[in-house]
């Protein structure tokens, strides 16, 4: 293992475990591109030798490279891992089984004419007798013996089952040296393996521990790699379930088919006397296992036509401005809406109007506003609903009884931890049926921060899991993240200028940003603010929405816009 590299990603602080593959000694962990996916796996594979990287979700990530473009992503200076020359892993020795093969005793031949066996496929299986009276296995790896499995006779005896291999042996499928071709069939035992034989089917071999020992598969790994097709005949049980669900993913799910027997396995479907032609039609109709996310482009016509007939029917829920909906068409479930904008611009009292509006139209809004405490956060909310400074004692009740149905409140103005955001949206969304969702702002979300990698990696994985959360639930996210400083205090930042990183606005469905000039630099006619639409990734239409705001009701609106938001 080389010094430098384990070093080098312990200086990181990288949680990771090492484990033994062929190509020597790795260090798995979260991977920093894709962060596991959605189950958080650790699937970024670096070499311990020589630093190289790989992601193991390749048909969703797979991103790799070498040492030296491992520490450029990180943003340190990079330092070419020093020539090593591994000593080599030594070949593990195995023990070869000492072979006293007796022929099979008259009680053994019984039992497997009980279960279905002709003579000629005993024969050809190459069963014996061992020395205790048992029905031997023996596993042939490239016309050598290298292991042999004992089946006692308590197994047909009533007794406890009892299955023996020789200690120390190699771990290989069972008649693998009759394969030709490139399909291949694993069986869950022996007995099934020779039923499949014995019915005419080729290319036939079986586990040779039952479903939890998986050693055969790196020591199988290279026979393993020329089939381009791999049945599994599992058992028609829970154990055979979760053996497909481990060995599918191992042994590459583009080629593996499962297949499902009229009954519990192909020795049994023997001994019922159920026809090659069923077994046949099994096969045929094997389960695959395509990715989730792949489909031809076909699949999707139905979907596609209907929005080419019916547009308006893909519009979202009305904004509460004619302008933005001019634009966005709406908020539309599963998708995140970024809110930028200079401090004092406007954004956060345009976007109370949005859940006040969303209230009028009797949908229920979450509110994480991080910077404002709740009670003067309401105020404002009171003001604007009502639309005075300084409402009555009856209007403020009645603002609060209309609100109560409406809008619920995340009782915190400090930094809240993701955790804690994630779990309180994940209760409103499935106690009270909340659809719309909001935090103010990023910069109050309990981030690390020690260095600006490490803060831009957690602001990733924080709008990501957003992402994830909105798609889950089918609910609308809107995430207030300031902008980067500018030169001057008017300039209009666009997307590219929200701090932190790029990957905001890049993973986020909409970008917003509001802009509101100097008081001295305003003509006649001009808006007190432009809400300017820089990302759409639904329609594409970018432009700003021309606004005027009313100090008395605290309200911004389009031009010749009326607003009443409660009676």
């Amino acid at each position: 293992m080389n010094s430098q590299v384990s070093a080098y990603l312990d200086s990181k602080g990288f949680e990771y475990k090492i484990v033994q593959r062929p190509s020597g000694l790795c260090a798995v962990m979260l991977c920093l591109f894709c962060d596991g996916g959605p189950k958080h796996e650790k699937c970024l594979s670096i070499n311990l030798d020589h630093g190289g990287y790989k992601c193991m979700r390749e048909n969703n990530c797979g991103v790799s490279g070498n040492f030296y473009q491992f520490q450029q992503q990180l943003g340190d200076k990079p330092q070419r891992a020093k020539f090593y020359k591994p000593n080599g892993i030594k070949p593990k020795i195995y023990t070869l089984p000492k072979v006293q093969a007796l022929p099979l005793s008259e009680k053994n031949l019984k039992y497997l004419h009980n279960r279905g066996f002709t003579d000629e496929i005993i024969k050809q299986s190459k069963l014996f007798n061992g020395v205790k009276g048992e029905i031997c296995f023996p596993y042939f790896k490239d016309g050598r013996q290298v292991n042999i499995k004992y089946w006692d006779d308590k197994r047909y005896q009533g007794g406890k089952r009892e299955l023996k291999q020789v200690t120390n042996a190699e771990s290989c499928l069972f008649n693998r040296d009759t394969i030709t071709g490139g399909t291949l069939t694993i069986t869950e035992g022996e007995f099934d393996c020779m039923a499949l034989v014995q019915y005419g089917f080729n290319n036939i071999t079986s586990l040779p521990s039952g479903v939890k020992d998986h050693r055969w598969i790196d020591n199988e790994w290279d026979f393993l790699e020329r089939f381009n097709v791999i049945y599994l005949c599992m058992d028609n049980d829970r154990g055979g379930e979760e053996a497909i669900n481990i060995l599918v993913p191992r042994l590459g799910r583009w080629r593996c088919r499962s297949v499902i027997f009229p009954h519990k396995d192909a020795n049994e479907c023997l001994m019922k006397g159920i026809s090659k032609e069923m077994i046949q039609n099994a096969f045929e109709n094997a389960k695959e296992f395509p990715p989730n996310m792949l489909k031809t482009a076909g699949s999707f016509y139905e979907a596609v036509a209907d929005q080419f007939l019916n547009p308006d029917k893909y519009n979202g829920t009305d904004t509460g401005f004619p302008g933005l909906n001019h634009y966005l068409r709406g908020w539309r479930p599963g998708e995140c809406t970024i809110w930028s904008g200079r401090d004092g611009s406007g954004k956060s009292t345009v976007l109370n109007q949005v859940v006040l509006f969303l209230a009028s139209q009797r949908i229920r809004s979450c509110i994480a506003s991080l910077e404002l405490k709740p009670v003067r956060y309401m105020k404002w909310m009171i003001q604007q609903a009502v639309g005075k400074e300084k409402p009555s004692m009856d209007e403020i009740s009645r603002a609060f009884a209309w609100l109560d149905q409406w809008v619920y409140i995340l009782d915190s103005a400090e930094e809240t931890r993701p955790d804690e955001i994630f779990d309180d949206f994940e209760y409103a969304v499935r106690r009270y049926g909340v659809e719309y969702f909001i935090i103010d702002s990023l910069t109050r979300v309990g981030l690390p921060n020690k260095s600006d990698f490490e803060l831009y990696t957690a602001q990733k994985k924080f709008v990501a899991r957003i992402m994830t959360f909105v798609k889950k639930y089918q609910v609308h996210c809107h995430l207030v993240a300031h902008p980067r400083k500018g030169s001057t205090d008017d300039s209009k930042p666009g997307k590219v200028d929200i701090a932190g990183t790029g990957d905001i606005s890049y993973l986020s469905d909409n970008v917003l940003v509001m802009w509101r000039p100097k008081d001295e630099t305003k003509k006649d006619g001009d808006p007190d603010g432009v809400l300017y639409v820089r990302k759409n990734r639904e329609f594409g239409d970018l432009g700003g929405v021309r606004l005027y705001f009313d100090k008395a009701s605290r309200r911004f609106r389009c031009q010749d816009q009326q607003i009443e938001f409660w009676i």
